[in-house]
């Protein structure tokens, strides 16, 4: 349904924030509180983050009893997926460093996709292989491995654009890091 496709979009570019705002913490050179002590902005994306959960969770129970039953086309999936991620970074990277241009911000998104290129085949490797461990111990145990669907379409869908943006933040938020020239 349309509805749960776009909240799972942007659960998605959620957690991708948050998490990126975790492990680059130290690295990110705008003005922050102590340590230990939560701002404002991030209560209001958990927040935020929450909210879009409890939607998502009603509006799949309401879909179970046949009121929603429109669908978003996988081509526009393949279309608003990579926007909105693109976005998402743009807007990131423009609010920790209001200096980026969008040309040099643009090399940098090709530079981490070159990168993920590299890594994403390898850590794909390891994620299978991880996976297949993981059904032989359901297997075993007699577990049924259904649970395991949203975690491989999550990683599917959303993991490669996941990690250009968490490169592309990384690259260009460094200290010391350069940003190409024109």
């Amino acid at each position: 349904m349309v509805v749960a496709s776009l909240l799972e979009l942007t659960n998605a570019l959620t957690l991708t924030y948050l998490a990126s705002e975790y492990i680059l913490k130290d690295q990110l050179n705008f003005e922050r509180q102590e340590s230990g002590i939560v701002t404002r902005r991030s209560v209001y994306v958990v927040a935020a983050w929450l909210l879009v959960n409890v939607t998502y969770f009603v509006v799949r129970l309401v879909s179970q009893w046949g009121l929603l039953g429109l669908h978003l086309p996988a081509w526009v999936l393949y279309i608003l997926v990579p926007t909105l991620f693109f976005s998402l970074a743009w807007w990131d990277v423009r609010r920790i460093k209001p200096e980026t241009t969008f040309p040099s911000f643009f090399r940098q998104t090709t530079l981490s996709t070159l990168e993920s290129l590299i890594i994403l085949p390898l850590v794909s490797i390891a994620v299978a292989i991880a996976f297949l461990l993981l059904v032989a111990v359901c297997d075993v145990l007699h577990v049924p491995t259904t649970w395991l669907n949203s975690p491989i379409y999550y990683g599917v869908l959303y993991g490669p654009f996941s990690a250009i943006y968490f490169l592309t933040k990384r690259r260009c938020v460094k200290k010391k890091a350069a940003i190409l020239p024109m």
